[in-house]
């Protein structure tokens, strides 16, 4: 418990259980529906329309948006007569049905140690040869001998 505590975890009790999460700026890390749904503290009542007086609305539109590849106005006349939370429970499927294969692929990666391991390889070699050159130059213009 204190090495969760020294990596800046923080025990959070829900519906009777105790889940660690990392404390970030005073706030904690939730699940990704989580934030969306307190994104913005708006009655369920008020309609769904974005606009330069709705800047926080019209971030959700317009991330639903990009993520499910339809135009603000066609997610607007979807949630014609219904509240924010609807519109913010349906965005957080999108997120988490957007993020599905990245997570995926994550865990893909992180299975196959030996794959990872190959492409930190190459990239180091890569990344030292360009470095190598650099410093050759660096040390021809400050006028150093040359290594050999």
């Amino acid at each position: 418990m204190r090495a969760m505590i020294a990596m800046g975890m923080v025990p959070s009790a829900t519906a009777g259980r105790i889940r660690w999460r990392t404390e970030s700026k005073n706030r904690l890390s939730w699940p990704v529906s989580r934030p969306l749904k307190v994104y913005m503290l708006e009655k369920k009542s008020r309609k769904v329309r974005g606009g330069p007086d709705k800047p926080a609305l019209t971030n959700l539109l317009d991330i639903y948006s990009a993520l499910a590849g339809q135009p603000v106005d066609e997610i607007v006349r979807r949630y014609e007569g219904k509240g924010y939370a609807d519109l913010k429970a349906d965005l957080g499927e999108v997120v988490v049905d957007a993020l599905a294969p990245i997570q995926a692929r994550i865990r893909e990666l992180d299975a196959d140690k030996s794959y990872t391991l190959g492409v930190l390889k190459t990239g180091a070699e890569r990344a030292e040869a360009i470095a190598a050159r650099t410093l050759s130059r660096v040390r021809e213009h400050v006028g150093l001998v040359p290594r050999p």
